[in-house]
């Protein structure tokens, strides 16, 4: 058997399936390294907690500001109610087409997660299809709960809505919002 030579990395990582997130990158504490523009880079995902009125909404779209571009705010009923309509007989779009707008989106933020569901499979999983697939291709994603994170039945209460595989892909981008005190609404 004749051995083939090695295929170097972005050769390797053009032909293979690979996520688009993992092309071409060596991972080093927390970030990454993209020998496309040979910079380091944290990863570009971030999940917002506190309480009602700490200013997580406003944080996030300061965020989307401060990158130079516009981000699309949604609350996660409503990216999940826009996939559901997809379902029944009389629809209009696929629902592939759906998860793909919002997949494509430049810059995305993701309201309310825990919030405003019911909890349900299919909740989880239009939102897992939703930022795992930004997640893969490298999408920026900020996602916004009041569920407590520090505490056992707040991360129960959010992965019961968003499932803990959500959770895992944004452990290195956790904004604690909660020691920000009272709303921030009855000041203004």
């Amino acid at each position: 058997m004749e051995r083939r030579q090695p295929l170097d990395v972005p050769a390797w990582f053009s032909m293979s399936t690979m996520p688009e997130r993992l092309s071409g990158r060596t991972f080093s504490l927390g970030e990454f390294h993209d020998w496309k523009t040979g910079k380091n880079r944290l990863w570009p995902g971030y999940l917002i907690h506190g309480s009602l009125g700490s200013g997580k909404t406003s944080l996030a779209l300061w965020m989307a500001h401060e990158c130079g571009t516009v981000a699309r705010f949604a609350v996660v009923s409503d990216v999940v109610r826009s996939v559901k309509e997809t379902w029944g007989p009389l629809a209009v779009e696929q629902e592939s087409d759906v998860l793909k707008r919002w997949v494509n989106v430049p810059f995305l933020i993701l309201d309310e997660v825990g919030g405003v569901q019911f909890g349900t499979q299919a909740e989880r999983n239009v939102i897992y299809d939703v930022v795992v697939g930004r997640y893969n291709r490298c999408r920026p994603t900020i996602i916004t709960t009041n569920c407590n994170l520090n505490t056992q039945p707040g991360r129960e209460e959010f992965y019961n809505c968003a499932g803990a595989r959500i959770a895992d892909r944004f452990q290195g981008g956790i904004i604690d919002a909660w020691a920000w005190g009272p709303s921030l609404r009855s000041v203004a």
